[in-house]
């Protein structure tokens, strides 16, 4: 596979629950409002599967560039299957829930391990999901005796993970749902750039040789 050429390869990875699902959906429409229109009548008869993928195509300093966003669902039986999804990724969503502190640890004990043993190299960012509910206490009913996680816990895992870029978003408000897809472009191009210089490292060394 060229690493160098193509659509740009990014994934969703994270706890059950926390949204990934409304996320792909969202990227799947090109407009909220038809989003909205989708979840409204329709989000019940949707059926994950083990890996569901959506391309879009970004605007990124005034060039078109065409993301594959793939969801890769884990059942734990299915272990190899949630491997082989990973394989070929470009870029790594980390996402969590900002009400639940679980699932921001989860990503430092379980997924980004994965990632890194499986996909080597990947660039990595972290995306809080259900950012709405940080300003929103009447909506939290799921949450009524937690608080949102508190921004010096979030840095902190940045911080251990070594990623560069976070984001916090909301598919049911809209909010940096663009700028999140400027940030995988750039984490994208840069993957790219790390490779092709990797390459030409090795052929250098080749041509000595």
């Amino acid at each position: 596979m060229d690493d160098t050429s193509g659509a740009l390869r990014a994934m969703i990875v994270g706890d059950c629950g926390i949204g990934r699902n409304h996320l792909l959906v969202r990227l799947h429409h090109q407009d909220h409002e038809s989003y909205l229109e989708y979840i409204n009548q329709f989000e019940e008869h949707y059926l994950p599967r083990f890996y569901d993928d959506v391309s879009r195509v970004v605007d990124y300093n005034g060039s078109p560039h065409e993301i594959t966003m793939r969801n890769i669902h884990e059942p734990e039986e299915f272990s190899r299957l949630k491997v082989l999804g990973m394989i070929g990724r470009e870029v790594a969503l980390l996402c969590f829930n900002v009400m639940n502190q679980d699932t921001l640890d989860s990503l430092v004990d379980d997924h980004y391990p994965t990632i890194q043993h499986h996909v080597p190299g990947i660039v990595s960012m972290l995306v809080g999901l259900k950012s709405d509910l940080r300003n929103n206490p009447d909506d939290r009913e799921l949450y009524r005796d937690k608080d949102p996680i508190p921004d010096v816990e979030i840095q902190k895992v940045k911080t251990t993970l070594g990623v560069r870029d976070y984001i916090e978003i909301s598919t049911l408000e809209d909010v940096n749902i663009d700028k999140l897809l400027q940030l995988v472009v750039k984490c994208g191009i840069e993957y790219r750039e790390i490779k092709k210089k990797e390459e030409t490292r090795k052929n250098k060394k080749c041509s000595v040789l």
